[in-house]
């Protein structure tokens, strides 16, 4: 897949997070994940956070509720989609290691694409832990009786290897397994993370036979919306023409 206005690993290229290790890369030989993200309306967050900024003024209570309306309002017609991507794509490329890690599974994310409110990480699952998955999900499960996908990731991949977990197995088959079981779970999860931030969002993670019939697909259709709202913007501001009040007089 070409990448457009793409980023590099935002891993340190040198350490990982656990650090003095050598940061792990894709490897070409080994199936992959795409997560792809569409912001659709960014407008609730941004209105949010500018409440949340303006509470903490010490202002008169009627004052600080006009301004609020009024910045909120302002704030959500300025900051677009494309903004909050330019800041989520990278931060998600560092947080879902970190995450997944806990979790016992040791992932590579990759920004491949960013075009306008739309985005792509390529995803590998290259390790598991298979002792620390287990506990984690066991606190998780204390928390969340409902099973989580990288529960029954688990406890499937164990149950079919048995009680014997060796390396080949933590390195090989087990990523490949849990991988597996990711894909129709994490973009269901991922849009539901985002909506409690007030982000509308789709997303969607697929493997690389499904990627790019989807992915062309999508940049289609965030050019063709782009173009549209150029479109519109010329309609509610058209230029002057020539020999108007701005124009030559002929």
């Amino acid at each position: 897949m070409a990448a457009e206005n793409t980023t590099t690993p935002t891993a340190d290229p040198k350490t990982d997070d656990a650090g003095g290790e050598e940061a792990a890369n894709i490897h070409d030989e080994k199936p992959v994940l795409y997560v792809n993200v569409f912001l659709e309306d960014v407008s609730e967050a941004v209105k949010e956070g500018v409440a949340e900024k303006l509470a903490e003024k010490n202002l008169p209570p009627p004052l600080k509720e006009r301004l609020t309306k009024r910045l909120c309002h302002l704030a959500a017609d300025m900051v677009k989609a494309e903004k909050i991507v330019e800041k989520m794509a990278p931060k998600m490329c560092e947080e879902m290691p970190i995450k997944m890690k806990a979790k016992g599974i040791t992932v590579v994310a990759e920004e491949v694409y960013r075009g306008g409110p739309f985005f792509v990480l390529m995803l590998q699952v290259q390790h598991v832990d298979a002792a620390l998955m287990v506990e984690a999900q066991q606190e998780m499960e204390k928390e969340q009786p409902k099973e989580s996908w990288t529960t029954k990731a688990s406890r499937g991949g164990l149950n079919m290897v048995g009680l014997t977990v060796t390396d080949p197995i933590q390195s090989g088959y087990l990523p490949s397994f849990v991988q597996s079981k990711m894909q129709p779970e994490m973009g269901p999860m991922m849009q539901a993370e985002l909506a409690e931030k007030k982000l509308k969002a789709s997303c969607e993670v697929l493997g690389e036979d499904k990627e790019a019939r989807f992915f062309f697909a999508m940049v289609s259709r965030v050019r063709a919306e782009g173009e549209a709202k150029v479109a519109e913007k010329k309609k509610s501001f058209p230029l002057p023409l020539a020999g108007g009040p701005f124009g030559k007089k002929s």
